[in-house]
């Protein structure tokens, strides 16, 4: 049940994301099975329907000018010609991590369990996204296309002391590199297109945003406790 998500750059919300294009198959039947046989599970929060990374949130009390959010809507738009180059474009999802976390941005933990998915490592699921999957995606893009998208992401909320502080939960994620510093094969170019999507916003928006540590960045598949 592992698979391959492809991926894109953009701003959303008050935080930064790498977003992909959609769950595939495999991974939309394991988020369907927790669903049905875990009794007491809430309902999926919005943020897990659709798949990304986020990479860092606005400094406290930081507050975007439409300016700055232009300037990072180019910056998304370029990073994602670059990403669209690649020619493993790509994530493998081989398996899962139980966390019980301590902070939302997952940079402090209690506890880690990885569980590796059925077909490892040979029989990866390459079957695109659905057509719905990759419609909730691009819905989610298409945010930012909207006249007043600057009023949503100059809200208070979502910074930083909302991803350090402390926060108790659950949750089933993938993480891109593994504990100890090691990127997962599939998962370097990511890292590394992350890496020069930070440079380049720090060089356009100085001391703006709070970038999470690389050993905490992850998919979130499903929250189990919130």
């Amino acid at each position: 049940m592992a698979a391959v998500m492809e991926r894109t750059a953009t701003p959303q919300g008050g935080v930064l994301t790498l977003a992909y294009g959609g769950f595939p198959p495999s991974l939309v039947d394991l988020k369907s099975r927790l669903a049905a046989n875990i009794q007491g599970l809430k309902p999926e929060q919005p943020g897990s329907l659709w798949p990304k990374t986020t990479i860092g949130c606005l400094q406290d009390r930081a507050r975007l000018t439409p300016d700055q959010l232009q300037s990072l809507l180019n910056l998304s738009a370029a990073h994602s010609q670059a990403f669209a180059s690649f020619s493993d474009a790509c994530l493998e999802v081989d398996r899962a991590e139980v966390v019980v976390y301590q902070s939302r941005s997952l940079e402090r933990s209690l506890s880690l369990q990885s569980v590796p998915l059925q077909g490892r490592p040979l029989h990866l699921d390459a079957n695109l996204p659905s057509r719905e999957q990759q419609s909730n995606v691009q819905r989610v893009m298409a945010e930012a296309e909207a006249a007043d998208y600057w009023i949503d992401v100059s809200k208070d909320g979502n910074r930083r002391a909302h991803y350090d502080g402390a926060a108790l939960g659950v949750t089933l994620v993938h993480y891109i590199v593994e504990q100890g510093g090691q990127c997962r094969g599939s998962a370097q170019p990511v890292l590394d297109a992350i890496r020069a999507f930070r440079v380049a916003v720090d060089d356009a928006l100085p001391d703006l945003y709070h970038w999470f540590d690389d050993e905490a960045l992850h998919v979130t598949l499903r929250a189990l406790i919130n």
